[in-house]
């Protein structure tokens, strides 16, 4: 491209713009759509007696062209007629295919490549001759492109000559270097735009990279055939690569290969490919290969496809020089009908590969040496950003030129199918380049850009240049995987970023007129607009430029005029239909919604608990602990920079572990919460409730408002949306005072909330956890039966289903919040005699006819909640209310009840807690033999093991509680704090009773209770044996 510093000025542009190759005419040729009440005659060579002649007998693809060409003509001029020859009587023509008029000339289409195609003038008569494949309509198409025709995109309509006078082009033979040459920009999925510009098929490929797997199948041969793949560490492993060196391996294959083959006799390339990854075959035959061809693995690979290529002649077997084959064998020669897959995912692209990637281009001249026929998956864009700045496009046409010169006969260039930054310019010049390496890069991006933005094509054309020097004032990489936020200080410096807003402020001026063009501008700007946005998210707040401000109250927020750039973006990014800001991820309305949370979360900052707190951290931060801060200053990062997290500002990355961090005050200020309702609500009436057996219900409803009957619910559930670790501080509280109420509020949050919003869809969640969440109505869990006991699986209660119905029938017992409760989790069989297997997990409302409960059982302890059996007489529930599927019940029992065990864990530790805590103030109330009990080592030794205890189980809850919050396996670690804290809670209850003697024994006290309330977190949620049973399985499994 022009490496002037000065713009290019509209004379120079045109003085170049006007020869491009194959004789394309100077750019005043072209004009618009015409009205085809104008049309003139056709004029050729002075003449306009022309006509299109056919071979007598003509086939599919003579008769495609001669009508393509017909169409396309008809919209500048009268239509010409085309004729079959033997009637054809005219004097002029332009005949297509295999005429005998052809023949006279000595054009035999039979020797021609099967894309070429020819020109050769006879007289005042054109004969167009071409490959048996796609040569005949790339005539035509380049027939078109002299003319003065342009297809410059999918969308855009096609650019008509607007004169009617031409001659004929010189006679040409034109023969791609590059066989095999394809896309995957928008454009190019366009079946008309694929043809216009001479894209092969993707047809083409039988089968496409990483094959081994699929023509010898790991589940076919795995367990039969272990000697078929690779030998590594003296093991046979199916998931790995093939032993070549097996002569049944390569038998198996071509058979394999053979039978694909024959239903798609059409397919010219056919990969015989590794699997993706480095496991090849290390057995003394491979390896003996791989020494005798340079020591390299590829060695065997090259031998190994060679012998499947003998088989195939007319067949291209394509393999793949990548990973471990990445480096060419020495001493072989691919046949002649092996094609090379050869990527560059690493290159950076500031220049050509040849000057940024001395690796790659070493291997591409190696292989060049030993095979002719080598394919370059190369990259055009920044995958991670398609819709960025990339300023690449002075290097495409070096690098196809250099991947020729090594026997490169095959191309495959890599972009992505959702518009991007100068999609269509891009793919435009691939194309072109594609089938002409030699053409001048310089005139295809000039004919383009005056084609395709008329006036405005000059200053967009020095954006271009003017970006281009940019990047190559210094020894910036240029990344595929970059970012805006890279090149802040290169080609997105802010001076450069205010000149290219000026360029095309002058671009949009320049086609005010022109409403068409004016739109394209637009867009062709977007990506300075979303880098724009990307870049001033990074600049620090208070500095020039960037995308927040410090508004009166001293809160962060978003600058306005940046939110209308957002909102400007995103419109405007819809509108040209651009779909998604990521090469796969992140769509539009994703990246819209982002900003709508980073705005709306900003604005509520005063709202949120944990706003300027401080951060302790137990882990520290990949980038520095110093980073922390960012987790409460206010700012929010964008969600896109998880795959990059150093790069924004915004963020705090823990790469390879977990983040671990105390929250200063957030916790604590749960935790004083609930200790503060406890003490000031639940314990003036917490020994009335245990003598007479009330249900709590008043107390229930302030929990919920409080947000403690759904903590771990999401807020758009109705839930407080927090961690298992805060749910626990809030119950160990409640607990300690109340555990009547402890139990009520677990059940409720760990077995019912839990469960229906871990495996409830989105129907069930909206119906029911709202209302569950905020106390206003109340869950059971109902699993156990009369005959079950500790055996979940030897239930009886069964689910009949009837037409859109169940209709169950059973009984079950032991049900916390049995009577208070509006709703049951009910388990039981929908399949018998299958075991577990045959159990589902049904919401059933105690509104449905059918459902009875018993009376409220008289229990030891935890007496303010009640228990009580259900009966189940042909109670009717509808299908929408099963959870999950049939048969998923059991399993979801299993894994619920794991995080009921940190629930009743917490329970118990509460308990334990309280008993210390009333042993201690006795013990320094208490005197006996004249001076406090407290001082009599028996009494602090028993302090001391009770307090010891309640550290260990609390270090065990919580661990729990991270490992489930962190979506790890804790199982066996629920089980241990389960038992643990279950034995430590009775265990400290008798030693409080202990310690407050006679006192102790009575009920006024209260401390008593603690025994009896202590006993039944042995029992329920698994009894501290059956935790002893889970352990051990664990620890012997290896967990």
């Amino acid at each position: 491209m022009n490496s002037r510093k000065e713009k290019i000025s509209r004379a120079d542009f045109l003085k170049t713009s006007g020869t491009l190759v194959g004789g394309v005419v100077a750019l005043s040729n072209y004009g618009c759509l015409v009205n085809i009440n104008s049309l003139k005659e056709l004029i050729i060579q002075g003449k306009t007696n022309y006509s299109l002649v056919l071979p007598t007998n003509s086939n599919e693809k003579e008769g495609k062209a001669a009508h393509q060409l017909q169409f396309y003509l008809s919209k500048m001029s009268k239509a010409l007629k085309v004729f079959n020859e033997d009637e054809y009587k005219g004097d002029n023509a332009i005949y297509i295919g295999k005429t005998n008029f052809a023949k006279t000339a000595e054009v035999d289409s039979d020797l021609l490549d099967e894309d070429a195609y020819l020109f050769k003038q006879l007289g005042d008569n054109l004969i167009i001759a071409g490959g048996k494949e796609n040569g005949l309509i790339n005539g035509v198409y380049s027939l078109l492109e002299f003319f003065g025709y342009r297809k410059y995109s999918a969308d855009a309509p096609l650019l008509v000559p607007s004169k009617n006078d031409f001659s004929f082009p010189n006679d040409e033979l034109n023969t791609p270097r590059i066989k095999y040459r394809t896309t995957n920009y928008y454009d190019a999925r366009d079946t008309d735009y694929e043809s216009w510009h001479k894209l092969s098929s993707s047809d083409s490929w039988g089968m496409f990279v990483h094959t081994f797997e699929l023509l010898i199948s790991p589940e076919k041969y795995g367990k039969t055939h272990p000697e078929y793949f690779s030998l590594i560490d003296g093991e046979r492993n199916p998931v790995t690569q093939l032993c070549l060196s097996n002569e049944e391996v390569f038998q198996t294959l071509v058979s394999e290969l053979k039978e694909r083959i024959e239903m798609k006799p059409k397919a010219k390339y056919w990969s015989v490919s590794q699997n993706d990854n480095d496991k090849y075959c290390q057995c003394g035959p491979c390896s003996d290969i791989n020494k005798k061809y340079g020591n390299l693995p590829s060695g065997s690979m090259v031998w190994f496809v060679n012998k499947v290529a003998r088989k195939f002649p007319d067949k291209i077997i394509s393999t793949l020089a990548y990973w471990y084959t990445r480096a060419a064998p020495s001493n072989i020669v691919a046949e002649p009908n092996v094609n090379i897959m050869l990527c560059n995912i690493e290159s950076t692209r500031e220049k050509p590969v040849f000057d940024t990637d001395p690796a790659f281009t070493n291997d591409l001249k190696d292989w060049g040496k030993m095979s002719q026929d080598i394919l370059i998956w190369d990259y055009n864009i920044q995958f991670a950003n398609p819709v960025s700045p990339f300023p690449n496009l002075h290097t495409i046409g070096p690098n196809i030129k250099f991947y020729i010169q090594n026997n490169v006969r095959a191309l495959f260039m890599q972009a992505t199918g959702n518009k991007g930054e100068f999609a269509h310019l891009r793919a435009y010049l691939i194309t072109k380049l594609m089938w002409n390496p030699n053409a001048d890069p310089n005139a295809i991006i000039y004919d383009f850009l005056d084609g395709y933005y008329g006036k405005a094509a000059i200053p967009i054309l020095n954006y271009i240049e003017s970006m281009r020097e940019a990047l190559l004032n210094d020894n910036f990489r240029l990344n595929i995987f970059g970012d805006p936020r890279d090149a802040v200080k290169n080609y997105l410096a802010p001076n450069m970023m205010i000149h290219y807003n000026h360029l095309f402020d002058e671009a949009e001026k320049a086609v005010l007129d022109d409403e068409q063009k004016l739109t394209r501008v637009k867009e062709a700007r977007l990506p300075l607009l979303i880098a724009e946005i990307q870049i001033a998210g990074q600049i620090p707040v208070g500095e020039k430029g960037s995308f927040y401000k410090i508004d009166d109250n001293g809160n962060v927020i978003p600058k306005p005029y940046m939110k209308k750039k957002v909102e400007e973006f995103v419109a405007s990014a819809k509108k040209a239909g651009i779909q998604r800001i990521g090469e796969r991820a992140i769509t539009i309305d994703d990246y819209a919604d982002n900003f709508k949370r980073i705005f709306t979360k900003m604005e509520g900052m005063d709202q949120a608990i944990s706003f300027k707190k401080k951060i302790i951290p137990i882990s520290k931060p990949t980038f520095g602990k110093e980073n922390l801060a960012r987790l409460t200053d206010g700012v929010f990062g964008a969600f896109e920079s998880w795959r990059f997290p150093e790069k924004d500002a915004n963020w705090v990355a823990y790469k390879g572990k977990h983040m671990d961090f105390i929250l200063d005050n957030q916790q604590e200020l749960i935790k004083k919460t609930a200790r503060e309702f406890a003490n000031d609500i639940l314990r003036p009436g917490v020994i009335e409730r245990d003598e007479k057996s009330l249900f709590p219900k008043n107390e229930i409803i302030q929990m919920g408002e409080l947000g403690f009957m759904g903590m771990m619910v999401p807020e758009k559930f109705g839930g407080s949306g927090l961690d298992t670790l805060s749910y626990c501080l809030a119950l160990e509280e409640i607990s300690k005072v109340d555990a009547s109420v402890g139990v009520i509020m677990s059940v409720n949050n760990s077995l019912v909330c839990n469960l229906l919003y871990k495996y409830g869809n989105e129907h069930q969640k909206n119906t029911f956890l709202p209302k569950l969440a905020s106390g206003k109505s109340l869950g059971s869990f109902s699993l156990s039966e009369p005959q079950s006991g500790s055996d979940a699986s030897n239930m009886k209660t069964f689910a009949r289903r009837e037409s859109s119905d169940f209709v169950i029938n059973g009984t079950k017992n032991w049900v916390t919040n049995g009577t208070s409760s509006d709703i049951v989790k009910l388990l039981c069989l929908t399949k018998k005699n299958v075991g577990y297997k045959g159990i589902s997990a049904f919401i059933v409302e105690k509104t449905f006819d059918g459902l009875t409960t018993g009376n409220k059982e008289n229990k030891l302890g935890i007496r303010g909640s009640d228990t009580c059996e259900i009966y189940f007489d042909n109670c009717k529930v509808p299908s929408k209310n099963l959870i999950a599927s049939e048969g998923e019940g059991f399993r979801i029992a299993l894994d619920i009840l794991n995080g009921g065990r940190i629930g009743i864990a917490t329970q118990a530790l509460g308990i334990a807690q309280e008993s210390l805590d009333r042993s201690i103030q006795y013990a320094k109330e208490r005197e006996q033999f004249g001076k406090s009990i407290s001082d009599f080592g028996i009494i602090q030794s028993k302090i001391a093991n009770m307090a010891i205890k309640n550290e260990a189980s609390r270090l065990l809850i919580h661990k729990a509680a991270i490992l489930k919050d962190k979506g790890l396996e804790f199982s066996k670690e629920a089980s241990m704090a389960k038992h643990f804290s279950s034995e430590a809670a009775m265990s400290n209850a008798l030693e409080c009773v202990q310690i407050f003697g006679g006192y102790g024994y009575v009920k006024e006290t209260g401390v008593e209770r603690l025994i009896r309330d202590a006993k039944i977190t042995q029992i329920y949620e698994g009894t501290s044996e059956i935790q002893e049973k889970v352990i051990a399985k664990s620890l012997l499994k290896g967990d």
